[in-house]
């Protein structure tokens, strides 16, 4: 009986419920402004979140070692918003703004490189070294349901290292979380 009361407060309460999705392994640490395909070494990680509701979704990221230490960022320098009905793509660690100064960059400057990045260097917390790494995990974390937020990891590199160079490249379909 006392679950049915608390199911039935819960519905009329219209009580939201906080939902995530998750990338468990990133690598970005290509170079900025080097176009997709890069035209430079290194793994080029791209993040791409899609927002599936008529109206926009207030998100907050938050960045992992492989072992599980949080990363950050902390506060209110963690969130970022994803307008109704779009996808929004950023790299996880690389600043790389598409602006007439860096034309081939990756990111969107009024959508993606509003995405804060992952820290490089970090709070007491994280052991010596691991904050100038350019890979981890992220989660990405807003209120409503789990399917109101969709994404991919697609991760590239130019194995050759030149303009002609073979493309690599992998993506990653990122189930929704709890």
């Amino acid at each position: 009986m006392k679950k049915t009361i608390i199911v039935a407060i819960l519905i009329a309460g219209g009580v939201a419920f906080a939902s995530s999705l998750s990338v468990p392994w990133f690598v970005d640490n290509g170079a900025v402004n080097a176009g997709f395909p890069p035209t430079a070494g290194g793994v080029q990680g791209i993040v791409y979140l899609h927002n599936n509701q008529p109206g926009a979704i207030t998100c907050a990221i938050e960045y992992f070692t492989s072992d599980g230490i949080s990363l950050g960022p902390d506060g209110p320098d963690n969130t970022f918003t994803i307008a109704a009905s779009s996808t929004i793509a950023f790299r996880p660690v690389a600043d790389d703004p598409n602006t007439t100064a860096t034309p081939n960059g990756q990111e969107n400057p009024d959508t993606g490189n509003l995405v804060p990045d992952r820290p490089m260097v970090g709070t007491d917390v994280i052991p010596s070294g691991t904050g100038l790494k350019k890979n981890g995990a992220l989660v990405v974390r807003w209120v409503g349901a789990s399917t109101d937020v969709q994404g991919i990891l697609v991760e590239s590199t130019n194995v050759d290292n030149s303009a002609s160079g073979r493309l690599l490249q992998y993506g990653t379909l990122l189930p929704p979380g709890a």
